[in-house]
Protein backbone atom coordinates (compact mmCIF):
# COMPACT_ATOMS: atom_id res chain seq x y z
CA UNK A 1 0.00 0.00 0.00
CA UNK A 2 0.92 3.47 -0.65
CA UNK A 3 0.45 6.32 2.03
CA UNK A 4 0.17 9.65 0.52
CA UNK A 5 1.99 12.03 3.04
CA UNK A 6 0.05 15.59 3.64
CA UNK A 7 1.24 18.17 5.08
CA UNK A 8 -0.97 19.81 8.23
CA UNK A 9 -1.30 22.58 5.98
CA UNK A 10 -2.37 21.14 3.16
CA UNK A 11 -5.47 19.29 4.71
CA UNK A 12 -6.47 22.13 6.63
CA UNK A 13 -6.33 24.35 3.02
CA UNK A 14 -8.78 21.24 1.02
CA UNK A 15 -11.14 21.60 4.70
CA UNK A 16 -11.45 25.48 4.70
CA UNK A 17 -12.17 25.50 0.89
CA UNK A 18 -14.15 23.01 0.92
CA UNK A 19 -16.48 24.28 3.39
CA UNK A 20 -15.76 27.39 2.41
CA UNK A 21 -16.87 26.80 -1.53
CA UNK A 22 -20.06 24.57 -0.66
CA UNK A 23 -21.22 27.35 1.55
CA UNK A 24 -20.80 30.18 -1.03
CA UNK A 25 -22.03 28.45 -3.63
CA UNK A 26 -25.14 27.52 -2.13
CA UNK A 27 -26.34 30.71 -0.81
CA UNK A 28 -24.76 32.48 -4.07
CA UNK A 29 -26.53 29.49 -6.07
CA UNK A 30 -29.83 29.99 -3.78
CA UNK A 31 -30.19 33.63 -4.03
CA UNK A 32 -29.16 33.58 -8.03
CA UNK A 33 -31.51 30.56 -9.07
CA UNK A 34 -34.42 31.75 -7.17
CA UNK A 35 -33.97 35.26 -8.32
CA UNK A 36 -33.38 34.16 -11.82
CA UNK A 37 -36.02 31.31 -12.13
CA UNK A 38 -38.81 33.58 -10.27
CA UNK A 39 -37.97 36.69 -13.21
CA UNK A 40 -38.43 34.21 -15.96
CA UNK A 41 -40.73 31.97 -14.72
CA UNK A 42 -42.85 35.18 -14.17
CA UNK A 43 -42.39 36.74 -17.35
CA UNK A 44 -42.84 32.89 -19.08
CA UNK A 45 -45.68 31.74 -17.32
CA UNK A 46 -47.20 35.33 -17.62
CA UNK A 47 -47.22 35.12 -21.40
CA UNK A 48 -47.89 31.70 -22.22
CA UNK A 49 -50.84 31.64 -19.92
CA UNK A 50 -51.91 34.70 -20.76
CA UNK A 51 -52.39 33.59 -24.72
CA UNK A 52 -53.00 30.27 -24.08
CA UNK A 53 -55.91 30.85 -21.62
CA UNK A 54 -57.19 33.44 -23.91
CA UNK A 55 -57.15 31.43 -26.65
CA UNK A 56 -58.23 28.21 -24.72
CA UNK A 57 -61.48 30.20 -23.01
CA UNK A 58 -62.52 32.35 -25.83
CA UNK A 59 -63.16 28.79 -27.91
CA UNK A 60 -63.88 26.49 -25.13
CA UNK A 61 -66.36 29.70 -24.03
CA UNK A 62 -67.76 30.69 -27.05
CA UNK A 63 -68.85 26.94 -27.83
CA UNK A 64 -70.02 25.70 -24.38
CA UNK A 65 -72.10 29.53 -23.96
CA UNK A 66 -73.31 28.97 -27.66
CA UNK A 67 -74.48 25.19 -26.81
CA UNK A 68 -75.73 26.67 -22.90
CA UNK A 69 -77.90 29.45 -24.85
CA UNK A 70 -78.87 27.39 -27.39
CA UNK A 71 -80.34 24.39 -25.52
CA UNK A 72 -81.81 27.32 -23.04
CA UNK A 73 -83.77 28.65 -25.77
CA UNK A 74 -85.25 25.88 -27.23
CA UNK A 75 -86.84 24.96 -23.43
CA UNK A 76 -88.55 28.34 -23.74
CA UNK A 77 -92.03 28.06 -24.73
CA UNK A 78 -92.81 30.03 -27.48
CA UNK A 79 -95.52 32.57 -28.96
CA UNK A 80 -96.36 34.05 -31.83
CA UNK A 81 -97.20 37.38 -31.49
CA UNK A 82 -100.73 37.23 -31.98
CA UNK A 83 -100.97 34.87 -28.95
CA UNK A 84 -101.15 31.61 -30.75
CA UNK A 85 -98.77 29.20 -28.54
CA UNK A 86 -96.09 26.93 -30.86
CA UNK A 87 -96.11 23.60 -30.03
CA UNK A 88 -93.39 22.47 -32.62
CA UNK A 89 -89.67 23.68 -31.50
CA UNK A 90 -88.32 22.45 -34.58
CA UNK A 91 -90.66 25.12 -36.11
CA UNK A 92 -87.57 27.16 -35.33
CA UNK A 93 -85.41 26.09 -38.06
CA UNK A 94 -88.33 28.28 -40.72
CA UNK A 95 -88.39 31.28 -39.15
CA UNK A 96 -89.18 33.92 -41.78
CA UNK A 97 -89.21 37.56 -41.61
CA UNK A 98 -92.50 39.48 -43.09
CA UNK A 99 -93.89 42.36 -42.61
CA UNK A 100 -96.00 42.53 -39.97
CA UNK A 101 -98.87 44.86 -39.93
CA UNK A 102 -100.90 44.27 -37.11
CA UNK A 103 -102.58 41.85 -34.75
CA UNK A 104 -106.14 41.03 -35.74
CA UNK A 105 -106.56 43.41 -38.41
CA UNK A 106 -105.43 46.32 -35.69
CA UNK A 107 -102.26 48.50 -37.27
CA UNK A 108 -99.88 48.72 -35.33
CA UNK A 109 -97.39 52.09 -36.06
CA UNK A 110 -94.35 53.06 -34.42
CA UNK A 111 -94.14 56.49 -33.36
CA UNK A 112 -91.32 57.11 -36.30
CA UNK A 113 -94.02 55.83 -38.88
CA UNK A 114 -94.10 52.97 -40.54
CA UNK A 115 -94.87 49.48 -39.84
CA UNK A 116 -92.79 46.70 -37.54
CA UNK A 117 -90.74 43.98 -38.67
CA UNK A 118 -91.75 41.02 -37.25
CA UNK A 119 -90.26 37.20 -37.37
CA UNK A 120 -92.95 34.69 -37.72
CA UNK A 121 -92.65 30.91 -37.21
CA UNK A 122 -94.01 28.95 -40.04
CA UNK A 123 -95.53 25.83 -38.08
Amino acid sequence: MTFIKCSRTSIYLSIYLSIYLSIYLSIYLSIYLSIYLSIYLSIYLSIYLSVYLSIYLSIYLSIYLSIVIAIFCALLPCRHPAGIRLTDRSSFVFATIKKWGGVDGQSVVPESGGRFTEIFLEV
